[in-house]
């Protein structure tokens, strides 16, 4: 079923095309007076199972199904770091950019409750923390928040439903401006490969026009 809930309520919200026909999807942009230029995203969907269903499956972050598309994707790494109680826990994960970007690391700590509404909740914020791979990674560290919900729907066709809407936040770390001199400044691992990404942003038309450059004077010889 199509969700035709919507988030016009709140004029900041656009709507933007969906890749799924049956997710509706929206952004938001920050105040022009905000510190952040990070855009928060939203998603609304209906879903054919129960809401407890639905949390279990979301919150297995390390589940033998979630792991194995994370495996089929080729991401290095997916892990539970802690587990504080049975519904708090702390993961990471190490997911692979397109080229030439460095891996992107994400730690994050993801509790689920619920509400007098019988609606699940599902709460996730990134950490600091530090995690011992076994190995090194030239990896940036993301950060990401956001929060899952899952309302109870009427049974539709004896089959059960709920709506989920999930907001999320990620800074994968492209929007920080850097400049040539800032290299110099770039003492250990994450800091030169987030370095090393700016530097391919801000001059990769540069490394384009001199690579089909080079290409060319090479097919005239």
């Amino acid at each position: 079923m199509i969700d035709t809930g919507s988030a016009q309520e709140d004029p900041r919200w656009t709507e933007v095309r969906s890749p799924n026909f049956f997710v509706r999807m929206w952004y938001k942009k920050p105040p022009r007076n905000s510190a952040s230029k990070l855009v928060m995203g939203r998603a609304s969907a209906i879903i054919d199972t129960n809401v407890d269903d639905a949390m279990a499956w979301y919150f297995a972050f390390c589940g033998r199904g979630r792991s194995a598309i994370s495996q089929n994707e080729r991401h290095p790494v997916r892990i539970i770091v802690r587990e504080y109680t049975p519904h708090d826990h702390l993961f990471a994960t190490v997911k692979k950019m397109p080229f030439p970007f460095n891996l992107r690391e994400i730690v994050f700590r993801m509790i689920c409750a619920s509400n007098e509404e019988g609606q699940r909740l599902i709460a996730f914020e990134g950490c600091d923390d530090p995690v011992d791979y076994g190995k090194s990674f030239n990896s940036v560290r993301a950060m990401t928040n956001g929060l899952l919900r899952l309302e109870p729907l009427p049974v539709h066709d004896g089959i059960p439903q709920c709506k989920v809407t999930l907001i999320q936040l990620t800074d994968i770390g492209w929007h920080i401006p850097v400049r040539e001199e800032a290299r110099a400044s770039c003492s250990d691992t994450m800091a030169r490969a987030r370095c090393t990404d700016a530097l391919l942003l801000t001059y990769s038309p540069l490394l384009l026009f001199f690579f089909f450059f080079f290409l060319l004077l090479l097919l005239l010889l």
